[in-house]
């Protein structure tokens, strides 16, 4: 079993969170208090920064972030197990001493929330010493569902059926005070979001649903503050039928006012607690333009894990938003490499939609000018695969996680991408949906980075990597790419020049996570009176940089093999080398750069 980084034996500034939770204490001073890092913030990535730039309600800017020991959960059944996730939502259930807020579309028993209710009110009458104890002092417990499962009586009456047998039948007698809600229509809008947050001061964003690979994310301090002021916003919406404590509904009630505290290491760090949904006061889109423009701001990479980009409901089916294919669009024009993992084959794109999802693309293509070579890169470089994982011990063969990472920063929680989840150009009932968005870049933060690629990007992507969709506008496996290949080289008897126009062949199909294409190709060139066979090989890696060999030889006579470096953006390779010695002591030195022509 995989464990996460152990966060407190890396950082000797670590401090645990010690907060008074006061009745009517202001904004300001609570986030102080959320706030441990000592005021040391560390800058954003250019991508951060412009999803944060944007003044919007649903985005919400933490610089100070507790970091659990195990803070990651990979919910494939190998790397992290749903017991272990249980484990923790019923733990911090059972810790809470002022509120503890739940929201998830179905009501999971298996998360603990029945024997979790029954040892919170043992464990705040121990600590009050009275059974039951003064009103004030009961924490507040709310749970909230979006889907049509159950009704909020039923899960009601399940959840407090410990606490009943324990305590009696009169709420008056629990040391906790518990509602329930559930949204009443999809056409409302229901919830989707999936978050557990304790005391303000913990709080996990996940899209635990399904019996798939789910993803969740537990941190602490102010970005728990962010999760639980979007729950107070579900939470305080018409239309969500209402049971238990009466005082609790329809309202954003006053939670006692009692220290919280959270062992958890403390760092500098941005992190973004994103939600967007359909509201009482209309359509909330705020995570939705985030994005938006944090692909506007991606120079390298974008990794997208997500069930579906079409809807799944009729009369939704096959609708996906055009507004995404054409960030895609803008973004690969710009020399971004684009990867997706859909999900779900049952909501599998259709034949007919990924040929749509292409032509939005070639339309973007040809808005930016971009002429055929950079056409056909930019098609390959859009890597769509289907989710596979074949190990024996993983829990399904599909993904319902929800999940992207641009350039360095990464994304965990609820939000669907396909209309409904995400904006589109077609009315779909607009769920409601958090996450949260950490902020790295090398230097900062980078071991969070480090740590989701090898546990969730990398393997995702190897598992998957096979069932590359084709593109009906370019040969992505074997993509024929004009190249020149020139050299020179200084000898006693003058200038030996060689130069040849060919083609590389680019693999943009049997890549790693971290790849785009990997090169090969021949040729012949004539220098003086020998005729150089030359050999060209290499890879093309997200970050722009191609790291290859050239190699030339005269056939039974001499060879040799030297670097070939470069870069490789907005579709063409530039190239050099250096010290290539075909005929034995003439060194060339030169250049294999894409011929490319105009738009």
């Amino acid at each position: 079993m995989h464990q996460s980084i152990r966060v407190a034996a890396r950082f000797a500034s670590a401090r645990m969170l010690s907060l008074l939770l006061l009745v009517g204490a202001s904004g300001a001073a609570e986030a102080q208090a959320l706030n441990p890092c000592g005021g040391v913030t560390v800058s954003l990535s250019p991508v951060g920064a412009a999803m944060s730039a944007l003044p919007r309600a649903g985005i919400q800017h933490s610089t100070c972030a507790g970091v659990p020991e195990f803070w990651l959960y990979n919910l494939d059944g190998l790397d992290s197990t749903v017991t272990q996730l249980e484990g923790t939502i019923q733990a911090q259930l059972e810790a809470t001493t002022s509120s503890f807020s739940h929201a998830s579309l179905y009501f999971h028993p298996n998360l603990g929330f029945a024997p979790g209710l029954a040892a919170l009110h043992t464990n705040v009458g121990l600590r009050v010493g009275a059974f039951p104890v003064p009103q004030a002092l009961k924490p507040i417990v709310r749970l909230y569902f979006g889907g049509p499962n159950e009704t909020a009586q039923q899960i009601y009456d399940s959840v407090t059926a410990p606490l009943v047998a324990l305590a009696g039948a009169d709420p008056a007698q629990w040391n906790v005070r518990v509602a329930v809600g559930r949204s009443e229509t999809q056409l409302n809008g229901w919830n989707h979001s999936k978050l557990s947050v304790r005391d303000r001061i913990e709080a996990i964003a996940t899209s635990y649903e399904t019996a798939q690979q789910e993803l969740a994310i537990h941190l602490a301090g102010e970005p728990a503050s962010h999760a639980a002021n979007w729950f107070d916003t579900i939470w305080n919406q018409r239309f969500i039928p209402c049971v238990g404590d009466s005082s609790l509904c329809y309202t954003v009630p006053t939670a006692p006012s009692v220290t919280a505290t959270t062992p958890h290491a403390f760092r500098s760090a941005n992190v973004l607690a994103l939600s967007r949904g359909s509201l009482d006061s209309g359509q909330n889109f705020d995570a939705d333009d985030a994005l938006v423009a944090g692909m506007g701001a991606t120079e390298r990479s974008m990794f997208f894990l997500n069930p579906a980009l079409v809807g799944f409901v009729p009369p939704y089916s096959n609708i996906f938003s055009p507004i995404f294919m054409e960030n895609v669009g803008d973004a690969i024009a710009r020399g971004v490499d684009v990867k997706f993992v859909w999900g779900t084959d049952a909501q599998a794109r259709s034949p007919g939609v990924w040929n749509v999802m292409e032509d939005i693309l070639e339309a973007r293509f040809a808005d930016h000018q971009l002429n055929p070579v950079r056409r056909a890169v930019g098609h390959c470089m859009f890597h769509m695969v289907s989710y596979r994982d074949a190990r024996p011990g993983a829990v399904s063969p599909e993904s319902h996680a929800k999940f992207y990472m641009l350039d360095d920063g990464f994304y965990v929680g609820s939000q669907n991408l396909y209309p409904s989840g995400f904006m589109g150009r077609v009315y779909s009932p607009e769920l409601k949906e958090f996450g949260f968005f950490v902020d790295t870049r090398p230097g900062v933060n980078e071991d969070l980075a480090d740590e989701v690629i090898s546990r969730i990007v990398e393997p995702v992507w190897n598992n998957s990597r096979a069932a590359v969709e084709p593109s009906a506008y370019a040969t992505c496996n074997a993509l024929a790419h004009p190249v020149r290949a020139s050299g020179s080289a200084n000898t006693p008897f003058g200038v030996f020049t060689c130069g040849s126009d060919f083609n590389l062949t680019l693999d943009f199909q049997n890549v790693a996570h971290d790849q785009v294409a990997i090169a090969q190709g021949q040729t012949t060139c004539t220098s003086s009176i020998y005729t150089v066979y030359v050999g060209v090989q290499g890879v093309i890696g997200t970050d722009g940089v191609f790291t290859g060999t050239i190699s030339g030889h005269l056939p039974g006579l001499t060879g040799d093999t030297a670097p070939l470096t470069g870069v490789f953006h907005q579709g063409a390779l530039n190239a050099s080398f250096s010290g290539l010695e075909p005929i034995q002591g003439v060194p060339y030195s030169g250049t294999v750069s894409t011929r490319m022509p105009p738009p």
